[in-house]
């Protein structure tokens, strides 16, 4: 949909696109926009300032069987709720035996994985994690054993918000993040730790049917 938005510089008013709910295999360019932070842009047709545009929506990745749902902290436990009754709903249809296109219909829903998430960072980043066919759990607790150790060792060290990213390299990183000056660090993760903390929590992980993903939960799983 197209809304009319005000420069918060200038307060020239100008017109820009929102997206409610984004399909990767259907709105491709949009899918880019997405992994490439500049979906939610607005550039301003007087001064040329850019800015984010925040309004909340679904992502679904059906490359990768996801639905990334970007909401407001107020509307998180109603919409857990919702998710839940819709996964025990699927959980509960009985197949006929004779019934083989619903039944395929069935173990697709099934498959289906959901994530929530309250900040357009958050939504950029799970959606850059499951495009490299990553575990956003795994990665999850990478950021958290980074974010303590650091603390730890570095409290001169001050960050708001860690992000993974992937340089231009393809290295995996992490992205620390000081919102009230601006500044922000970059570290490269170890290599191997992927691979071992998936191995490691290979089977706590299959029990887990958590939608949101984040740092607290990242802690919990590694207490």
């Amino acid at each position: 949909i197209e809304v009319e938005v005000q420069c918060p510089v200038c307060k020239t008013k100008g017109k820009v696109k929102m997206w409610p709910a984004l399909n990767s295999k259907e709105d491709v360019v949009e899918k880019e926009l997405l992994l490439t932070n500049h979906l939610f842009d607005f550039d301003c047709p007087k001064c040329h300032a850019n800015t984010r545009i925040a309004y909340v929506m679904d992502y679904s990745d059906m490359e990768h069987d996801v639905v990334i749902h970007l909401t407001t902290p107020q509307e998180v436990a109603k919409l857990e709720q919702h998710i839940n009754t819709i996964e025990n709903n699927i959980a509960n249809i009985t197949i006929s035996a004779d019934s083989v296109e619903l039944n395929d219909f069935s173990s697709m829903l099934s498959r289906k994985k959901h994530r929530i998430v309250t900040n357009q960072n958050s939504l950029i980043e799970k959606a850059i994690i499951f495009n490299a066919e990553l575990d956003d759990r795994i990665i999850e607790m990478i950021k958290a054993i980074y974010g303590t150790r650091f603390a730890i060792d570095r409290p001169d060290l001050h960050f708001d918000e860690i992000l993974f990213l992937i340089d231009a390299d393809k290295k995996h990183c992490l992205q620390l993040i000081e919102h009230g000056n601006g500044k922000s660090y970059q570290i490269l993760i170890q290599d191997g730790l992927y691979d071992e903390l998936k191995q490691e929590f290979e089977e706590k992980l299959q029990k887990d049917s958590s939608h949101m993903i984040d740092f607290q939960w990242a802690k919990k799983m590694l207490s």
